[in-house]
């Protein structure tokens, strides 16, 4: 990047921060970055996110308050890898659809567990790769458009740039009705994130673009995932999937 974007980036850095003593400068970065190098626009944004942070308490969510929805193991960490660019931890999330019954509790206890995994996947490295497993999709998880919702403005209000990359492997034909759904709502910034790999033997390559195969959970590439315990966070408790 040229002396100039980045001295520009800077000089946007510093008058974003003098709004906001009480916030570090690499949360005003992130914000900074998610809303393109808009002062103004990143400044609305975090006095908004600070206000939720006031109201809803982010901090305090646990394990016990969306354990459903953590038992059922459709979010699990699985580690972390170096980033070849400059050496920093990248934290890595799997989620399996085929694991994911969203009947089973509302959209408040799956936006309890959205942030309960969100708060600490930095313990892993300040941004994070999910795998989506897509394998088991259903015309009926679809349906469930306030927890999809929920999803995607959590992570985009709240925890923007923490996402360095969302791969989406094994979608049965089915998902592109959902896809075509709920695209319109990801933010564009977010939306070049998402990748949608092939399987089959080009699935091994196209994961390793993004993943240490090392890293990989040992079902991958292809065969079946074997269940195992939850939720692969540090300094978190392990529960067994129910």
């Amino acid at each position: 990047m040229p002396a100039k974007d980045c001295l520009s980036e800077h000089d946007a850095l510093v008058e974003l921060c003098s709004q906001f003593n009480d916030v570090d400068e690499a949360t005003c970065l992130r914000f900074l970055r998610a809303r393109k190098g808009s002062t103004k626009d990143a400044a609305a944004m975090l006095r908004k996110h600070l206000t939720w942070v006031s109201e809803y308490g982010p901090n305090a969510i646990t394990q016990d308050s969306c354990v459903r929805a953590v038992q059922q193991g459709c979010w699990r960490a699985f580690g972390s890898q170096a980033n070849t660019d400059d050496g920093e931890s990248i934290g890595l999330l799997w989620v399996q659809l085929s694991l994911w019954r969203p009947s089973e509790y509302d959209a408040a206890e799956y936006t309890r567990m959205v942030v309960y995994f969100s708060e600490r996947l930095p313990r892993l490295g300040p941004t994070h790769v999910v795998l989506f497993d897509m394998s088991g999709w259903k015309l009926s998880h679809g349906t469930h458009v306030r927890k999809l919702k929920a999803l995607i403005s959590t992570v985009q209000d709240h925890y923007p740039e923490r996402l360095r990359a969302a791969l989406l492997i094994r979608a049965p034909a089915i998902f592109e009705l959902t896809w075509k759904m709920i695209k319109p709502w990801i933010d564009p910034v977010t939306a070049a994130k998402v990748h949608f790999l092939p399987g089959g033997a080009k699935e091994a390559a196209a994961l390793a673009a993004f993943i240490e195969p090392s890293k990989l959970p040992n079902c991958y590439p292809g065969g079946e995932c074997a269940a195992d315990a939850v939720p692969g966070l540090p300094d978190e408790p392990t529960v067994a999937l129910q």
